[in-house]
C-alpha cells in the first residue's frame, strides 16, 4: 500500500517539483533513522518533500519509509479535504501518516529505531510570512528520546491558502536539506524532571531551521 500511494504521489507531483533546485540529499544518514524538521508555507510541502526523497526511500536493498506527522484534524475535515480525509482514515499509518499526539509520537519513535525517516513541521501550521512561528515541542521530544540526527529542511515555492491551493498546484516548488545535528539522548524521566530542556531544544531546532529556509526566528 505504501508503494502504491507513493507512486501515485510521485507521478502527480513530480512535474511540480523543481528537481534542479533540490539540494542537500547527501546529508541524509544512510544507515539509521532520522528526523526532518521543515517550515510549512505550502499545502503541498509534504508531497514535494516525498518526491525529493525517492532515491533514499528506494535506493537500498530494502525499501524504507518516510512518516509524516500531521494534525489529527485532517482525518476529520471531510468538507475541506474530503478525499484526503477518506484516505487517511482508511490507511493512515500504512501510508506513512502519524498523528501529532502522544500515540503518534510513540509510533514515530518506533519508526526511527527501525531506520525510517520521520518528517515534522514544528510550526504546526502553514506560515507564509518571513518569520517562523513559535515551534511546537514534538520535534524536541523525538530528538531527545531517540538521539537521532535532525536535518532542517527549507520548503520553497508559492504560499498557498484556500483557492491558492488550486492555482499554486502548477507552480514549481523545491526543498533544501541542511546539515544534520543532534542532541544527547535522554529518557522521559529526565525530561519530566527538567521540562525546560524541551524549550531550549525546540528553540535550537527553530534557529537551525531558520538558517536553511531563509526566514527569521524570534524566540
Amino acid at each position: 500500500m505504501y508503494r502504491i500511494i507513493y507512486s501515485i504521489v510521485y507521478w502527480v507531483f513530480r512535474p511540480q517539483t523543481e528537481m534542479s533546485k533540490i539540494k542537500g540529499l547527501e546529508n541524509l544518514p544512510k544507515k539509521e533513522g532520522f528526523i526532518l524538521v521543515a517550515n510549512h508555507q505550502n499545502s503541498h510541502d509534504p508531497l514535494i518533500l516525498a518526491v525529493a526523497l525517492k532515491k533514499w526511500i528506494f535506493g537500498q536493498f530494502w525499501p524504507r519509509k518516510v512518516y509524516f506527522i500531521g494534525s489529527l484534524n485532517l482525518k476529520k475535515q471531510w468538507f475541506r479535504y474530503t478525499l484526503i480525509s477518506v484516505i487517511l482514515n482508511l490507511f493512515g499509518e500504512k501510508i506513512g501518516y502519524l498523528t501529532a499526539d502522544r500515540p503518534g509520537l510513540r509510533k514515530a519513535l518506533a519508526a526511527l529505531q527501525k531506520g525510517n525517516g520521520v518528517v515534522i513541521f514544528p510550526e504546526g501550521r502553514r506560515n507564509s510570512t518571513q518569520i517562523l512561528s513559535k515551534g511546537k515541542k514534538g520535534a524536541a521530544v523525538l530528538a531527545l528520546l531517540s538521539g537521532k540526527k535532525i536535518i532542517p529542511v527549507g520548503c520553497f515555492g508559492p504560499a498557498t491558502f484556500w483557492l491558492g491551493q488550486i492555482t499554486g498546484f502548477f507552480k514549481r516548488k523545491w526543498v533544501i536539506l541542511g546539515k544534520p545535528f543532534s542532541f544527547l539522548r535522554v529518557n522521559q524521566r529526565e525530561i519530566d524532571q527538567n521540562p525546560e530542556i524541551l524549550i531550549k531544544v525546540t528553540n535550537r531546532i527553530m534557529q537551525k531551521l531558520a538558517c536553511v529556509c531563509g526566514k527569521n526566528f524570534l524566540q
